[in-house]
């Protein structure tokens, strides 16, 4: 992040230990709306975050701030996954990849997760991984998890 009246890099934030979040007036002194986001420790409650950085998109309309609150949550999703699964040693799986790559896209409403009775089970890191986005995936008409144990 930069600072604001000479746009000098002043840090970086971890996005994987991030919440984003929308503030209402009551979470500012200045009363204003604008998006928020937290640094949170593993296993930590928001309230505890460490650090809260504010800031904001461009005064187009409510929507425009939604938009970005719900893109950079997904990101941040997909990031912990990336994490976790490397943590592991373990390889991603295609079609949570394939979900977070046409998570954008106006043209895709269906997204499956089948499984055949001879494919590896979902991982719960991959359900986990998918969970937040799914609530907020405005045009997603089809969800397929047939065969998921």
């Amino acid at each position: 992040y930069y600072t604001a009246k000479r746009n000098k890099l002043k840090g970086s934030i971890d996005l994987e230990n991030c919440i984003v979040k929308q503030t209402t007036p009551s979470d500012r002194p200045d009363g204003k709306e604008c998006l928020m986001l937290v640094v949170v420790k593993e296993g930590q409650k928001l309230e505890d975050g460490e650090k809260v950085l504010y800031f904001d998109v461009p005064p187009d309309s409510q929507q425009t701030r939604e938009e970005w609150l719900v893109a950079i949550n997904n990101k941040i999703s997909l990031l912990k996954y990336q994490r976790k699964m490397r943590d592991k040693g373990l390889k991603e799986e295609v079609d949570v990849l394939e979900f977070f790559d046409n998570l954008h896209n106006p043209d895709v409403k269906e997204f499956s997760m089948e499984r055949k009775p001879n494919q590896d089970p979902v991982s719960y890191d991959a359900i986990e991984a998918i969970v937040y986005p799914i609530k907020h995936h405005t045009r997603l008409q089809i969800l397929n998890l047939k065969g998921i144990k």
